[in-house]
């Protein structure tokens, strides 16, 4: 039996953008409290282009692939922020689970 991580970039109607394997990838799953996601993207990935992630108006989820078959979605929520880190070749992401949204004015802002 195999297992890996594969990280979903949706907008916020749910559709999906692109599916990405993580370079390096931390999750934490909390009862009554925020969750977190922090993980990288190589910036040699061929399906990575520069309107698939952006702070607060993408989002993500976390799934689990069991023998390449099988797909179960772990945890998902909203992007919070997007850093290049061009001397290490990835990107770095940031996000919290759907609890963000109650942190937040609604809309979001245009920024």
């Amino acid at each position: 039996m195999s297992f890996r991580f594969q990280i979903d970039h949706l907008d916020h109607d749910g559709l999906l953008i692109e599916t990405f394997d993580p370079v390096d990838l931390r999750w934490d799953y909390r009862l009554r409290e925020k969750g977190t996601i922090w993980y990288k993207l190589a910036l040699s990935d061929p399906l990575l282009t520069r309107d698939q992630i952006a702070s607060r108006k993408t989002d993500w989820q976390l799934n689990l692939l069991v023998d390449e078959i099988d797909v179960f979605p772990l945890a998902a929520g909203i992007h919070t922020a997007v850093n290049m880190k061009s001397e290490e070749g990835v990107i770095e992401v940031y996000g919290a689970d759907w609890l963000e949204w109650l942190d937040q004015p609604y809309p979001f802002p245009d920024t």
